[in-house]
């Protein structure tokens, strides 16, 4: 399986020279990537049947404990972000060169 990064470089390697190309291949996949996250409405909705039914710590195979609810929450507000972000556009004039 790719990294993240790895499929952003063979992107940006594929379509280096076309501007346009590069950037709705990166679009492509920031789409692809948001369609995979919950909602963040779903995310927040599962955060309050926890509280509802005060299943607050969540323990995990290895002994970790951790706020579900809060957890979901922080999730929410982050899918909420890269889709705000993804409304906003691709400022093309940030884009001058290839990759370090």
């Amino acid at each position: 399986m790719l990294t993240i990064e790895e499929r952003v470089q063979t992107i940006i390697e594929a379509n280096w020279g076309n501007k346009r190309a590069l950037i709705d291949g990166i679009a492509r996949e920031m789409h692809l990537l948001c369609s995979a996250l919950p909602t963040a409405s779903y995310l927040d909705s599962v955060a309050s049947h926890l509280e509802d039914t005060y299943a607050l710590e969540i323990e995990l195979p290895d002994g970790t404990t951790f706020n579900g609810p809060e957890f979901l929450r922080q999730a929410a507000q982050l899918v909420r972000l890269t889709i705000n972000e993804e409304a906003d556009g691709i400022d093309e004039a940030s884009i001058s060169g290839p990759p370090g």
